[in-house]
């Protein structure tokens, strides 16, 4: 399955809009030090939780790692800003199947 593909389900979604591509993905890279697992990765902002500052990532090696931005002005260290890496794109769909589950029974 590619990215383009996904089926987003609420609370993640795409990145759609133009500001914040740069936004999102200026803030990641401002707060990953040389002692952050997404350091020297090319990791690529591609969608974001609307309940959170979790954004999900792809690196260059095609790990999928949600990250939770804390809006930091400068880099963390290598446990900030967390991480829950996802080994492929179907364990993350999972992941998100889940927080969708979550998130409607939190607002049923």
């Amino acid at each position: 399955m590619k990215i383009d593909h996904i089926s987003w389900k609420i609370p993640w979604r795409k990145i759609e809009f133009g500001a914040e591509i740069p936004a999102l993905q200026n803030q990641l890279e401002l707060e990953v030090s040389n002692k952050h697992i997404l350091w020297n990765k090319n990791a690529e902002v591609i969608g974001r939780r609307i309940d959170t500052d979790d954004v999900i990532v792809k690196t260059k090696d095609n790990l999928y790692v949600i990250v939770h931005l804390d809006y930091r002005t400068g880099p963390g260290n290598e446990e900030y800003p967390s991480t829950d890496v996802c080994k492929t794109l179907a364990e993350f769909i999972l992941q998100m199947e889940e927080d969708s589950e979550d998130y409607g029974e939190e607002y049923s």
